[in-house]
């Protein structure tokens, strides 16, 4: 599967909460390597980076002051 780039906003919440899911099963049931919470806090710092940052060439989004 190719993915097209920029990314709509539902695109980009779903792979990276794809990669959350995952991370966080490798954490939980083969490699312990961090505690879950700090998974969580980085994966909603991540979703978070659009509303802040311009991505243009990611995410299909502007930043959150540009949309008033």
């Amino acid at each position: 599967m190719k993915i097209k780039f920029p990314l709509t906003p539902g695109e980009y919440l779903f792979f990276t909460g794809l990669v959350y899911v995952i991370v966080g099963m490798v954490n939980i049931f083969w490699h312990k390597f961090t505690e879950t919470e700090y998974i969580q806090m980085i994966w909603l710092a991540i979703v978070a980076l659009p509303l802040f940052i311009p991505m243009r060439r990611v995410v299909s989004v502007g930043p959150f002051w540009k949309m008033l």
